[in-house]
């Protein structure tokens, strides 16, 4: 961990010491806001809300608008915030830690947390607000996040928690008593709950003094890559700021990476089209057995904090505030990522079962992971191994994954087949088209190595685009600007729900992406203005390779839309169908890539259509219905077609990597 001066692993003084002693300890958090009139009076916080005269104004035009009295009105928003509110009890937020950090202990080495600007926050939390914003990638962001406040003796933040959460029976009550306020997820047409939520977090942001915790994605990201933000919860909580409620309020991006990630099998079957289970205690109880496992370290990486005042007072006013600051947020979350050796790993491996048939030798893999980790590091992403312990690393790293890899007896690098019962699965649930068991077992472990690839795209998906326009001109040797720009664009329009693209920085991210690709020799700028290709070929192929399974099942969606929805369709046939024929086109050999199955991908791509006007959406008798742009959509297929660059395969049958992938020996895929 030399490269990670900042970082400090909290776990290491806990295994030296008593966690009795620890949990036990005289704890005097750093309060957000001190001189805030409520400190931790959950109580006060309610009659705060009950008794705000916006509150009382909805119960009297409601009470007057259904011929109800008053106090039944306001015996239910008294309800509602029972059934919103946090709570605070000291003893179970020290029992809990007990309990937490025994498991912790076990299955991780290490929680990495870069101190340097979480010092810093502790500091100045004492004039005002304090919300912090972390990535959401699994269940355990928002326990690791308490955590560590514990640790660092800060006030446990107010988290946001769906209401899945709050009826699990009693870790409902440990969740609130430990801070977490709970929201529908969804509001619908009930104005009296979204007032009463509305107030209660402005109440919390003016009134409270505990820091306020989201996640504003909205959901845990089954992919591994940023989800577009929300904006209703960010706009509740700066609504006190804008109508001059509060002085300031300090916003902080969390970034959240793991060596790996607990519900990385769930989340596969999850975009295959299976639908997540229930939050149950007893799926809950019945989840225990992955405490068995071990999970590697967690990086935990607070961004520099900003000024939310001094931040907006910026923004041109062209723009919107609440929009802008929330892509910014996501885009420093990401920035923040860290990148490890089985993300590596995965680059790697994933881009060898594309093009070659020949196995993926140790020898090999630690020359590759060299050079891309080189790569990364001229791109100033933070990696976590050193250059001259990377057969180490790779070795852990494979230990640690060892459901999902392994070492062959020849030191060939191999996917390990999913042992399951695919029986198990309710086919009458599923999200997508019923998949064969051999299309789904071979899909399973892919599906899971791409979960390790995504969270490296954020800092190549422009460079990408851009190379994958001029590999797909090979016989034009010069771009003009404007040509690479406008396909660029396109692209982008094209992805616009499946990468966090902010049309405001469009121009500047193709500049920085072009000063880039000129720093890794990927292409050469004329003294004219001028594009040409470099000659860096190998990360050239590497480019175009990543980001194949995701424009590959774009075009085969839109490709089958036009005789789906030639008439209405439900956006639930069309997904349907669309797998479908992806499944076909992978066993016909047209398509190379598994994870151009996922539901994820037709899901954004049926999106973006929509948004671009390809898709035209209708409501019959309460039912949201789809129907193509035919002609228009054609058009766009055509340019897509043109764009997307098959791998370059090292077999004489330009199918036999598809049928590799697609073919058992008995229950062995041979991947």
């Amino acid at each position: 961990m030399s490269a990670f001066t900042n970082y400090t692993d909290i776990l290491s003084c806990r295994r030296s010491s008593s966690d009795f002693t620890w949990v036990s300890r005289d704890f005097s958090p750093s309060h957000s806001n001190v001189t805030a009139p409520n400190k931790t009076d959950h109580n006060r916080i309610h009659q705060d809300v009950l008794r705000s005269p916006r509150i009382q104004k909805i119960i009297q035009e409601i009470s007057a608008e259904h011929s109800v009295p008053f106090k039944t009105v306001e015996l239910k928003v008294s309800a509602t915030l029972k059934e919103i509110g946090y709570t605070h009890q000291l003893a179970v937020i020290r029992g809990l830690a007990f309990v937490l950090v025994k498991i912790l202990k076990k299955i991780l080495n290490g929680i990495y947390v870069n101190e340097t600007h979480l010092k810093k926050i502790k500091l100045e939390m004492k004039n005002n607000p304090v919300i912090f914003l972390p990535s959401h990638r699994s269940y355990a962001d928002f326990i690791l996040m308490a955590y560590v406040a514990f640790h660092y003796e800060i006030e446990l933040p107010c988290v946001a928690a769906g209401m899945d959460f709050q009826s699990m029976w009693l870790m409902g009550q440990l969740l609130r008593d430990t801070h977490a306020f709970f929201m529908r997820r969804s509001f619908g047409d009930d104005k009296l709950y979204k007032a009463v939520f509305d107030e209660y977090v402005q109440t919390l942001v003016i009134s409270g003094d505990l820091p306020i915790e989201f996640f504003i994605e909205g959901t845990r990201s089954r992919s591994a890559k940023s989800l577009l933000p929300k904006f209703g919860m960010l706009s509740m909580s700066l609504a006190p700021l804008l109508e001059e409620h509060v002085s300031d309020i300090t916003i902080v991006p969390v970034n959240l990476s793991y060596d790996r990630t607990l519900e990385e099998s769930l989340f596969s079957f999850e975009l295959l089209g299976v639908p997540k289970p229930k939050e149950t205690t007893s799926g809950l109880l019945k989840a225990l057995h992955m405490l068995d496992e071990k999970y590697g370290n967690v990086y935990i990486n607070f961004c520099k904090p900003f000024s939310a005042k001094v931040y907006l007072k910026n923004i041109p006013s062209q723009l919107s505030p609440i929009t802008d600051l929330a892509f910014t947020v996501v885009d420093r979350q990401q920035r923040s990522c860290v990148v490890s050796c089985f993300n590596l790993i995965s680059m790697v491996l994933t881009n060898h079962l594309l093009v070659n048939d020949e196995p993926l030798y140790l020898k090999q893999l630690v020359s590759d992971v060299s050079w891309l980790r080189s790569v990364m590091q001229e791109l100033s992403v933070s990696t976590v191994f050193a250059i001259a312990n990377v057969l180490n690393a790779i070795e852990e790293a494979i230990h640690l994954h060892k459901s999902l890899v392994k070492l062959s007896n020849e030191s060939a690098l191999q996917l390990v087949p999913v042992d399951l019962a695919l029986s198990c699965i309710n086919k009458s649930r599923l999200k997508g088209h019923e998949l064969t068991d051999e299309t789904m077992l071979i899909s399973l472990p892919v599906f899971t190595l791409q979960h390790y690839v995504n969270p490296c795209l954020y800092f190549l998906v422009n460079m990408a685009l851009i190379t994958t326009v001029l590999q797909s001109n090979r016989d034009t040797s010069y771009f003009t600007w404007d040509f690479v720009f406008q396909k660029f664009q396109f692209l982008r329009r094209i992805l616009a729900f499946e990468f966090i693209f902010y049309k405001k920085k469009e121009e500047e991210d193709f500049l920085e992406a072009l000063k880039k690709l000129e720093l890794l020799n990927m292409i050469e700028e004329q003294e004219d203005g001028r594009l040409c290709p470099g000659n860096h070929f190998k990360l050239q192929a590497l480019l175009c390779n990543l980001f194949y399974p995701f424009l590959s099942s774009y075009l085969c969606t839109m490709k089958c839309l036009p005789n789906v929805c030639s008439d209405w369709q439900s956006q639930g046939t069309i997904v349907k169908k669309a797998q479908a024929e992806i499944e076909a086109e992978l066993v016909r050999g047209n398509l190379l890539h598994p994870y151009s199955l996922s539901i994820e991908l037709i899901q954004s791509c049926l999106k973006s259509l929509q948004n671009m006007g390809l898709l035209l959406m209708s409501k019959m008798n309460g039912f949201v219905r789809y129907k193509v742009a035919r002609t228009t959509l054609l058009n766009i297929i055509s340019q897509l077609e043109g764009l997307i660059i098959r791998p370059v395969e090292k077999c004489n049958d330009a199918r036999a990597n598809v049928k590799r992938l697609m073919t058992f020996t008995g229950k062995q895929a041979k991947l």
